[in-house]
């Protein structure tokens, strides 16, 4: 089972699912500060969390970058990894 410590995949995860949640209640009031938050913490924690987690893994640049909708280059550029790799 993952952790839900800061900075792991599972915390980020949770953080979401509660700022989802808050953005459901608040609907009908276009909660649009709550769905900046939410995107910021897509794009800054949970992805890179997510993608830290997959390399730990084995999974490689190119199966990262397709299921992110990227090449294997862009991937690696955003997220850090050696250019060796």
């Amino acid at each position: 089972m993952e952790t839900t410590h800061a900075g792991s995949p599972a915390y980020y995860y949770t953080r979401a699912a509660d700022a989802a949640e808050a953005i459901a209640v608040r609907a009908d009031d276009f909660a649009l500060d709550e769905l900046q938050t939410l995107r910021a913490l897509i794009d800054h924690n949970l992805i890179p969390a997510t993608v830290d987690a997959r390399r730990r893994k084995g999974q490689t640049w190119e199966q990262i970058g397709a299921d992110l909708g990227m090449t294997r280059q862009a991937a690696q550029q955003r997220f850090g990894g050696s250019p060796a790799e």
